[in-house]
């Protein structure tokens, strides 16, 4: 988890610099596709945290349900950020096969995880597919 960790907190700073330099001081936001990313890695690396809590408290009750409670809160928090980024988007930068404004999104607000699963996965299998090609 710490690599991840520290590949978030570079991207990030990544993304703050290049939008501090390309950018007047009243309108800092970094590109769209760039701040989906982040999002998209923040809520993926939120719910593996959250799926190892689950299981430290399942197996052994390493983690508490303080613990765990706290772990479901966060991923679900960025999951939501995702897809609300996501929905005032249109869904232009999404890479999952089921779209943002598809109904069964909004049948059960426990599938923000699912969804955050489901649009990581598209696009790290993307993302490899165009690395093996150059």
């Amino acid at each position: 988890m710490a690599i991840f960790r520290e590949a978030l907190a570079a991207l990030q700073a990544t993304l703050d610099t290049a939008t501090a330099s390309t950018k007047p001081a009243g309108k800092r936001h970094p590109a769209p596709m760039a701040r989906r990313l982040l999002l998209l890695r923040r809520g993926a690396l939120d719910d593996r945290r959250t799926y190892a809590a689950e299981l430290d408290y399942l197996r052994d009750a390493a983690a508490t349900v303080t613990q765990v409670e706290y772990a479901l809160n966060n991923a679900e928090m960025a999951a939501e950020a995702l897809r609300a980024f996501d929905r005032e988007t249109d869904g232009i930068y999404g890479s999952g096969f089921i779209r943002t404004e598809h109904p069964i999104w909004n049948d059960n607000p426990d599938l923000d995880r699912a969804y955050v699963q489901h649009e990581y996965e598209r696009g790290t299998r993307t993302e490899c597919t165009v690395l093996s090609k150059a």
